[in-house]
C-alpha cells in the first residue's frame, strides 16, 4: 500500500483529533455522518466529487463534535489524484483531507462495499447519532444507486442496499438521517424499505443537476436532529443551485410511511379497473407530473408523483383518496419543488413498456410497498398491454381550406381510445432524395370528430447571435409536458465531422417514437391475459418471461463445459471484516473457466452470515461436473474472491491538503463527442429556452442531469439529422411505419454565439405531413403521409 503515499496530491503533518474505539461518553462525538460516495463518470468526467470533497473540507464544521467520513472509489479518475485502484476512507476538515483507512479494490456496488462504511463509522467513531449520505447517480426503486465505474456499472439494487443495512449496526441503532445526493431516491418504495434503519429521509424526486448538494449545510450540523437536519440541506440546495432545470427535494418522517402505505392500501384495491373505463386510469398515468424523463420509452423510469396520482384518481374513491392524501402529508415534513410535486414519487408502469416486461413487474412486486398498489399496478398492466378491441389501420389526413391547417377523421372507438395527438412534418431534400424531419405541431383540437392541427410554417434551426440561421430544419420531439426535446453533440477538433457526431442515440419520448402493433392479446380461460408473438403468458403475477430464455431442465448450464469448485463465497463483500461469523456453502456452482460467475444460487443463508472469501485460482482449477442450481441472481465475480489487505496508516503521514488547491477544469480528451438531450420550450416570440440538459453515458447506458456539460470546451455543436426513405417507391402514402429512417452527415454550428430559434421556410418547398395519434396503451400510430407545398409569404 505504499503507493498510496506516492500519488496522493501534497503530504504534510496536521494533528485532527481522531475519537478512538471505546472513547467515553464525555468524549463521544454529537454525530458520525458517512458519505458513500462512488465517484463514477461523474468524477470521471466532470470532476463533481472532488468539488463536493472540497466544499465539505471548506464548511466549517466542528470536527470536534462531528466525524464526517467519506468512503471514495468507483471511478477511473479522480480530479483530487486518489488512488484509483483502493477504496478509502477519508476525514475532511479544515481546508484538508485526512486518509483514515484503506482497502483493496472492490466494487461500490457490492453491499459490503456499504457495510464496511458503517461499521467502520460505529465501531470506531462512536457518536450519538448517526447519519449515512450515498452519493452518486440514482435510478429510483428500481433502478437502485451507485453506479460503479470500474465494475462494469455494478450498482447498488434497493435489495442489496436493504443487505447492507440488515447487516450493520444501523438494524440495532438506525440512522438518525439518511440522504440521496443521487437523482429519483425520493419514492415511496425507497422509503418503505429502509423505514426500519433511519428515522429521516433525504431525497429528490426529479433527477439532480450536476451540482447536487450544497455541503455548506456541514457547519451546524453537529447540534440538528434528523427533522432539523433535513430542512437546512433542501433550503441550502434550492439557495445555492447554479444549474437550471426541475428541482425537488424532501424531508420524509420514515416513521409515518407504514401508515402511507396503509392509506395507500385503503385506497387502490378498490379501484375497478374495465375495458369501458380503462382510458381514464391511462389519462391520469399519462398526465401526472412525472420524473427522470430525457423523453420517455426506454429513458422513463415510470416514476409519478404520488400526490398528483391521488388527486387524479380521487373523484372515483374520494374519501379513501382523502385519507391517502392526509397520510402522505403527514409523512412528508418538509419538501420544496417545482409545481406538481408533493414530496414522494411512486412507480407507475406507463412509458418503459420494455423494462416492465423484461424485469420491473415481477421486482416490483418484490419490493414490498404496498400489496394494495401493487394489485393496481398488475391491474393497470393487463390493460396497457391488453387488446382494446379498435381498429386504427387506415389514418388518412387531409387539407382544408385554411393554408398550414390538416384534418383527420376518426371513428367514435378511436375517439374513445385516443389519448394525445401530434402533426409530425417533413421537408422534400433534393440532394438527398430524402425525408427531413422538421419536428411536431402539438396545437391539435377535436372537433366533431375530426383532429385539426395546424402549422405556422417555422421550423427549429440554430441560429447566430443576429438570428440569421446556421443550420438547416433541426428535428424536434414533443414530450407530454409540453416541451420538445433535441438531441445535439458537442464536439472536439476533429470530431465533428465523425460518423459519432452524427448518431442518434434514442431516449425516446412518452411513446411517440415506438413501435406498434407488435404486440396482440388474447383471453384465457383463467380471465387473464397472454400475449402471442415471442413472449410468453402474462398470468396473476403480471410477470412476463421471455421463453427463449426458459430451460425446462433442473441444472441452468452456463456453458456446454461446466467446472465446480466446493466454494467458500461471499454474498456481502470481500471487504467483510475479520472476526464475523462464517459460513461455508457446501454446494457446487457451475460457471465457465475464466469467467465472471452469474446466476448462482445460495439458499439457507442466515441473514447476519458473513462468508468468508476464497481465491480466484482454487476455483478456476476445480474440475467438471455438473450440478443442480436454484432462482437466486446474486453476482460474483473470481477476481474479487480474494482476501482484502486492510492497512492503517500513522495520521501525521497522509493529508491532501485543499486550503490553496484550484480543481482543474475536467478535460475531454477521452470524449471527443458528448451527446446531449436539450429538453426546451417555446417563447411567444419565437426564441427557444432550454429547461434542461441531459447527458448519456456510455458505460451505464443511462441520461442524467447529472454531470456538468462545458459547451465552451467543445469546437462545435453539432445537430443529427433524421432523414425518412420509403422502403419501396408505392410506400410514400403507406404511412411511417413503412419508411426506413437514417441519418445523414451532421450539420455544424460554432460553439460560441448560437441559439435555437423558429424560423420560416421559404415558400413552394414541397413537404409533407401526417398525424401521430397515440391510444390509451400508450401505442402511436401515424396516417398516410399528407403532401402539400409551403404556401408563398404573403
Amino acid at each position: 500500500m505504499r503507493r498510496l503515499l506516492l500519488i496522493l496530491l501534497l503530504v504534510f503533518t496536521l494533528a485532527l483529533p481522531c475519537p478512538a474505539p471505546g472513547a467515553s461518553a464525555e468524549d463521544e462525538a454529537s454525530l458520525t455522518l458517512m458519505v458513500y460516495m462512488c465517484g463514477s463518470n461523474l468524477e470521471s468526467q466532470h470532476a463533481a466529487a472532488s468539488a463536493d470533497l472540497m466544499e465539505m473540507a471548506a464548511s466549517g464544521y466542528d470536527f470536534r463534535k462531528v466525524n464526517l467520513l467519506v468512503m471514495t472509489g468507483g471511478t477511473e479518475k479522480w480530479w483530487t489524484d486518489f488512488p484509483t485502484d483502493a477504496i478509502c476512507v477519508y476525514q475532511p476538515a479544515r481546508g484538508a483531507l485526512r486518509l483514515r483507512q484503506a482497502y483493496e479494490s472492490a466494487s461500490m456496488g457490492e453491499p459490503g462495499t456499504l457495510d464496511t462504511l458503517l461499521r467502520l463509522g460505529y465501531e470506531q467513531y462512536p457518536a450519538r447519532r448517526y447519519a449515512l449520505i450515498l452519493w452518486n447517480h440514482g435510478g429510483g426503486p428500481l433502478g437502485g444507486v451507485c453506479w460503479d465505474e470500474l465494475y462494469g456499472g455494478d450498482h447498488l439494487t434497493m435489495e442489496e442496499l436493504v443487505r447492507a443495512l440488515e447487516h450493520s449496526p444501523a438494524k440495532e441503532q438506525p440512522l438518525e438521517w439518511i440522504g440521496f445526493d443521487a437523482c429519483l431516491m425520493g419514492s415511496a418504495e425507497v422509503a418503505r424499505l429502509i423505514a426500519p434503519y433511519a428515522r429521516y429521509m433525504i431525497a429528490s424526486e426529479e433527477t439532480e443537476p450536476g451540482g447536487g448538494w450544497d455541503y455548506a449545510f456541514l457547519k451546524d450540523i453537529e447540534a440538528a436532529d434528523g427533522a432539523a437536519a433535513g430542512r437546512s440541506i433542501i433550503d441550502g440546495y434550492f439557495e445555492n443551485a447554479v444549474d437550471e432545470g426541475d428541482l425537488t427535494l424532501s424531508l420524509i418522517d420514515l416513521s409515518r410511511v407504514g401508515a402511507l402505505a396503509d392509506a395507500v392500501d385503503g385506497l387502490f384495491p378498490g379501484l375497478e379497473i374495465t375495458g369501458g373505463n380503462y382510458a381514464l386510469f391511462s389519462y391520469a398515468a399519462r398526465h401526472t407530473r412525472s420524473f427522470g424523463r430525457a423523453g420517455g420509452g426506454s429513458g422513463s423510469y415510470d416514476l409519478i408523483d404520488l400526490a398528483s396520482l391521488i388527486g387524479q384518481l380521487s373523484p372515483q374513491r374520494p374519501e379513501q383518496a382523502e385519507a391517502a392524501m392526509r397520510a402522505l402529508k403527514e409523512a412528508v415534513l418538509y419538501s420544496r419543488g417545482t409545481e406538481g410535486a408533493g414530496g414522494l414519487s411512486v412507480y407507475h408502469p406507463y412509458a418503459n413498456k420494455a423494462e416492465y416486461l423484461n424485469a420491473w413487474s415481477a421486482e416490483y412486486e418484490a419490493l414490498g410497498f404496498s400489496g394494495g398498489y401493487a394489485d393496481y399496478v398488475a391491474r393497470f398492466a393487463r390493460y396497457l398491454f391488453g387488446s382494446c378491441g379498435v381498429d386504427w389501420a387506415g389514418l388518412s389526413a387531409t387539407t382544408t381550406d385554411r393554408p398550414g391547417v390538416f384534418a383527420l377523421p376518426l371513428t367514435e372507438g378511436q375517439r374513445s381510445q385516443l389519448l394525445d395527438a401530434s402533426l409530425e412534418l417533413l421537408a422534400w431534400d433534393e440532394e438527398s432524395g430524402a425525408y427531413a424531419s422538421l419536428g411536431s405541431a402539438t396545437a391539435v383540437t377535436l372537433e366533431d370528430g375530426i383532429l385539426y392541427a395546424g402549422w405556422d410554417g417555422l421550423c427549429l434551426t440554430a441560429a447566430d447571435e443576429a438570428g440569421r440561421p446556421l443550420t438547416g430544419p433541426i428535428p424536434c420531439v414533443p414530450l407530454p409536458d409540453g416541451c420538445f426535446g433535441v438531441y445535439v453533440n458537442y464536439c472536439l477538433p476533429g470530431a465533428r465531422d465523425s460518423a459519432e457526431a452524427s448518431r442518434i442515440i434514442q431516449a425516446e419520448t412518452g411513446g411517440l417514437k415506438k413501435a406498434f402493433g407488435s404486440y396482440t392479446f388474447e383471453e384465457d380461460e383463467a380471465e387473464t391475459q397472454s400475449m402471442t408473438g415471442s413472449q410468453a403468458q402474462i398470468g396473476s403475477s403480471s410477470s412476463l418471461v421471455d421463453e427463449s430464455s426458459v430451460q425446462e431442465t433442473e441444472s441452468i448450464a452456463l456453458s456446454e463445459t461446466l467446472y465446480t469448485a466446493e466454494l467458500t463465497v461471499s454474498t456481502v463483500s470481500p471487504l467483510s471484516p475479520a472476526g464475523n461469523q462464517a459460513l461455508s456453502v457446501p454446494s457446487s456452482v457451475s460457471f465457465d473457466a475464466g469467467a465472471h460467475l452469474t446466476g448462482i444460487a445460495l439458499t439457507g443463508i442466515p441473514k447476519d452470515a458473513e462468508i468468508v472469501p476464497a481465491s480466484a485460482e482454487s476455483i478456476l482449477q476445480a474440475q467438471p461436473s455438473r450440478t443442480t442450481m436454484g432462482t437466486s441472481s446474486i453476482e460474483i465475480d473470481p477476481e474479487t474472491l480474494v482476501d482484502v489487505e486492510i492497512s492503517t496508516f500513522e495520521e501525521s503521514q497522509i493529508t491532501v491538503d485543499l486550503t490553496d488547491f484550484v480543481l482543474p477544469e475536467p478535460g475531454k480528451e477521452d470524449r471527443p463527442v458528448v451527446h446531449a438531450f436539450l429538453k426546451c420550450q417555446a417563447e411567444a416570440d419565437g426564441s427557444v429556452t432550454v429547461r434542461e440538459t441531459w447527458l448519456y453515458d456510455p458505460n451505464s447506458d443511462i441520461w442524467s442531469t447529472r454531470g456538468a456539460l462545458d459547451t465552451a470546451s467543445y469546437s462545435a455543436a453539432v445537430f443529427p439529422v433524421e432523414w425518412k426513405q420509403p422502403v419501396f417507391a408505392e410506400d410514400t402514402l403507406m404511412g411511417f411505419a413503412s419508411w426506413k429512417t437514417h441519418h445523414t452527415a451532421a450539420e455544424t454550428a460554432d460553439a460560441a454565439g448560437w441559439s435555437l430559434k423558429f424560423t420560416a421556410l421559404p415558400g413552394g418547398a414541397p413537404l409533407c405531413a401526417s398525424f401521430q395519434v397515440t391510444d390509451s396503451q400508450n401505442w402511436t400510430y401515424a396516417s398516410a403521409p399528407l403532401m402539400f407545398d409551403v404556401p408563398a409569404a404573403g
